[in-house]
C-alpha cells in the first residue's frame, strides 16, 4: 500500500503543477500577442489607429515605439513616432543647411491635446483625430518648416514636413 501512495502523491503533484502552468500560459500568451494598435503597417504607423481619444502614452510607450518611415522627417533631422493616435516629433541636432532647432509653435487646426516644448530640443506631441489637420511650425537658426498631420475621414493619416514653410491659415498679426 505504501508503494501505491508514493506513486500517486508524485503523480498528483505533477498534475497539479501542470494545471497551474496551463492556467498561467493563456495570460502569458495573451500578453505576447500585440494589440491591434501595436501592429505596424509598412510606413511604421499602427495598422489600426483609435478614432476615440486614449490616455497619453508614457515615456516607456514612446521608447518602445519605432520611428516612422517618413523621409521628410529624416531630411529635417527629426524623428516621428506614433503610439495609438498620438504622434511625437523630436527635432534635435543640427541640419545642413538650417542650423540648430530654435523654436516650435502650434499654427492651426491642432486639438487641445497638442503640446510643444523647447527644453533640450524642438518637441511636439499631438493627438490625431479623424477629419482634423494640424500644423506645427518648427524653426531652426537658419530655416523653418511646417509639420503637417492630416487625417481625412475614411483614410489613413499623413504626417510630413512641408518645405518651404507652408500653411493654410495666415499667421495672426501681433
Amino acid at each position: 500500500m505504501r508503494f501505491v501512495i508514493l506513486i500517486v502523491a508524485p503523480l498528483g503533484a505533477v498534475l497539479a503543477s501542470g494545471c497551474k502552468r496551463d492556467a498561467a500560459d493563456p495570460q502569458a500568451a495573451a500578453s505576447a500577442v500585440p494589440r491591434p494598435s501595436e501592429v505596424r503597417a509598412a510606413d511604421g504607423m499602427p495598422v489600426e489607429i483609435p478614432t476615440k481619444r486614449t490616455p497619453a502614452p508614457t515615456l516607456a510607450d514612446w521608447d518602445k515605439a519605432p520611428a516612422l518611415r517618413e523621409g521628410s522627417a529624416a531630411a529635417a533631422k527629426c524623428t516621428v513616432k506614433m503610439v495609438r493616435e498620438w504622434v511625437r516629433v523630436d527635432c534635435a541636432g543640427e541640419r545642413q543647411p538650417g542650423g540648430t532647432p530654435s523654436d516650435v509653435e502650434v499654427r492651426s487646426g491642432c486639438s487641445k491635446d497638442t503640446y510643444v516644448s523647447m527644453k533640450t530640443h524642438a518637441n511636439a506631441v499631438l493627438a490625431l483625430s479623424p477629419g482634423r489637420r494640424c500644423e506645427i511650425l518648427f524653426s531652426w537658426t537658419g530655416t523653418k518648416q511646417t509639420f503637417l498631420a492630416d487625417w481625412p475621414h475614411n483614410k489613413r493619416p499623413t504626417l510630413t514636413f512641408v518645405d518651404p514653410v507652408w500653411s493654410t491659415t495666415p499667421r495672426p498679426r501681433r
